[in-house]
């Protein structure tokens, strides 16, 4: 997964392994923590983001909620897809 400020990029079985809390928030806030939101919820056109939980920058018995947007999917790379030929 690759994540900057404002995006992330990352491949099928990541985005798919993420659950989705496209109506709440995930329970147990623990840093680190991700999931995946659908926004708007229903209807077209719509977006998925990334939330995490990171530290608070000012109080540190606090979390932040930072959302990115999955700006690409990209395939999952098996092993075997980059094995050499046998001989």
């Amino acid at each position: 997964m690759l994540l900057d400020d404002k995006s992330a990029i990352m491949t099928q079985r990541e985005f798919d392994e993420l659950l989705n809390y496209s109506c709440s928030l995930p329970t147990g806030v623990i840093l680190g923590k991700q999931w995946k939101r659908r926004y708007p919820y229903t209807g077209e056109p719509h977006a998925w983001y990334l939330g995490t939980y990171e530290e608070h920058p000012t109080d540190e018995s606090m979390a932040r909620i930072v959302f990115r947007e999955i700006i690409d999917i990209v395939p999952d790379v098996r092993e075997d897809d980059h094995a050499p030929e046998p001989a």
